[in-house]
C-alpha cells in the first residue's frame, strides 16, 4: 500500500497521480509499464515517487485495490434490491454487475485483461492474495442459500467456493480476453449462465 506521505498530498495532487498511474497500467502490461512516464505525465520528481510508494508493484496494488473496492459497490448495489432471491440467481447477477462494472469503467477493465494476459506469476501473486477473500464471500452466500432453502445442507462449502471462484477465473481467463468482449457481452452472460445450470442441476438426466 501507498505510505503515509502519499496520503498526506492535497487530494487534487494524489487523484492526478492515481489518474496517470490508471492510465499506464491500462495502456501497458505490468512488465512494460514506465516510471518515467508516470513520473513526466503526473509532473513529480523520482525521489517523490518513492516517497510515495515503494516501488512500482506497490503502485500496482494500491490501483487494483481500488478497482476491487469500485467494483464491489457494483456488487453491494445488486445485493441491496435482492436479499430475498434465491442464490443462483443472485449469482447471475453478481456476475452481470461485474461485467457493467467493466462496461462504466473500461480502463479498470483493460488493467484487467493485462493482467491475465501478462506474467503468470504476476498473476498468480497478485491473484492469491484475492482468493481467500473471494472464496469467503461465495461461503457465505452459500450460507445464506442454505438458510432460506435454495442451496442443500448437505454440500462443502469450502469446495463450492473453490468451484465457484474457479468459475470466475476461468470465465475472465477464457471470455473477457477476446478484444470483442465489450460487443459481445451477452455471450459471455449465457456462457456464466450455463455453467450455473449445471451447478443447480448437474449432468446426470432427470428420469422424472
Amino acid at each position: 500500500m501507498p505510505k503515509q506521505t502519499f496520503f498526506n498530498l492535497p487530494e487534487d495532487k494524489r487523484q492526478r497521480i492515481t489518474n496517470v498511474a490508471i492510465d499506464e497500467f491500462a495502456q501497458y502490461h505490468f512488465n512494460d509499464v514506465s516510471i518515467n512516464r508516470i513520473i513526466e505525465i503526473a509532473n513529480i520528481s523520482r525521489g517523490s515517487f518513492y516517497q510515495y510508494f515503494d516501488d512500482l508493484e506497490d503502485l500496482y496494488r494500491y490501483i487494483f485495490q481500488l478497482t476491487g473496492e469500485i467494483k464491489q459497490t457494483y456488487m453491494n448495489q445488486f445485493l441491496s434490491t435482492t436479499a430475498e432471491v434465491d442464490f443462483f440467481t443472485k449469482i447471475r447477477g453478481l456476475y452481470q454487475a461485474g461485467l457493467q462494472f467493466a462496461i462504466d469503467h473500461p480502463k479498470f477493465a483493460r488493467i484487467g485483461n493485462h493482467l491475465f494476459k501478462g506474467d503468470k506469476a504476476f498473476k498468480t501473486k497478485v491473484l492469491g492474495e484475492w482468493e481467500e477473500y473471494t472464496k469467503q464471500y461465495f461461503i457465505q452466500l452459500l450460507k445464506e442459500g442454505q438458510e432460506n432453502g435454495t442451496v442443500r445442507k448437505d454440500i462443502d462449502l469450502q469446495v463450492t467456493a473453490f468451484l465457484l471462484y474457479q468459475m470466475s477465473i476461468s470465465l475472465t481467463d477464457h471470455y473477457l480476453m477476446d478484444s470483442d468482449w465489450f460487443e459481445n457481452i451477452q455471450r459471455h452472460v449465457k456462457a456464466a449462465d450455463e455453467i450455473l445450470k449445471i451447478m443447480e442441476h448437474g449432468i446426470k438426466p432427470n428420469k422424472s
